[in-house]
Order: C-alpha cells, then sequence, then structure tokens
C-alpha cells in the first residue's frame, strides 16, 4: 500500500502537535509546517480534511491554530488514512477480484483486514513516544 504525500504530512503534522507538552495549546499552521519541513498552502489543505474528521480543531483569534480535538491515545493511524485519503485506499478487495479472480480476492480480503487492524491499534501518541528524529526530512 503506497499513501499520498498528504497522509505523511498529516502523520507528521498530529505526532508534532502530540509531541507538544501543551496538547491544548492552538499552535500556528506556519509553525507546524516548519516544524515538519512541508509546504504551509499544502499543509493548510490536510489540517482541513482533519478538522473535517474531527481530529483537530481550528481556533482564531488572538490564540489561533490548530490543537487536537481528541487525545492523541485515540487518534489511530487508521483516522488518519481515511481523513485524508478515504476508506477505499484500505480497502481494494472488489478490484483484486476482479483482476485477479474470486480465489486471490478471498486471501487479499484477510491481508487488507489484518493491515486496517494494526492500523488501528497505532495510535498518533504511540508515535510521538518514539524515539529519534520524527520531523526532519521530506516525505
Amino acid at each position: 500500500m503506497e499513501l499520498a504525500r498528504s497522509c505523511h504530512y498529516a502523520v507528521r503534522g498530529l505526532v508534532f502537535l502530540a509531541a507538544r507538552e501543551h496538547l491544548k495549546a492552538p499552535v500556528l499552521l506556519h509553525d507546524i509546517a516548519e516544524g515538519i519541513e512541508a509546504p504551509e498552502a499544502f499543509l493548510s489543505k490536510i489540517f482541513q480534511s482533519l478538522r473535517a474528521s474531527g481530529i483537530v480543531r481550528s481556533h482564531r483569534g488572538t490564540s489561533r491554530g490548530y490543537a487536537l480535538a481528541r487525545d492523541p491515545e485515540k487518534v489511530s493511524l487508521y483516522d488518519v488514512i481515511v481523513a485524508t485519503e478515504g476508506p477505499a485506499t484500505l480497502h481494494r478487495s472488489e478490484l483484486v477480484a476482479n483482476e485477479m479472480g474470486g480465489p486471490f480476492a478471498g486471501v487479499w480480503r484477510d491481508i487488507e483486514e489484518l493491515v486496517a487492524e494494526k492500523l488501528r491499534a497505532t495510535t498518533i501518541k504511540e508515535l510521538a513516544s518514539l524515539p529519534g528524529e520524527q520531523f526532519g526530512g521530506k516525505a
């Protein structure tokens, strides 16, 4: 499975927010983009999708920016992929069935479910707590 650059930036942006000491304090989009080395205009569109999915919330006024709308322990990679790319990205069994035939489609469906299970079990909080350089480099 290959994920779009938007999904990579979404995960990195959320990890950036989750790694901050004050989770509820909004962070300027410019600061997030700079912190994860992402184009700000592109990140703006990604964060609109994350806001529409209830993963982040936006703040206006003097303390404007973005903050996590949910505890990072309750935001899974699956949630982020669905918010940025849609559920069809993870479930392509019908496409495989049409191309490869019925028997292989059943095996592929099992594989998809295992991948989806792992993505549901992996949270933004877990990723934020991993050691090492989290934000450097391009997606």
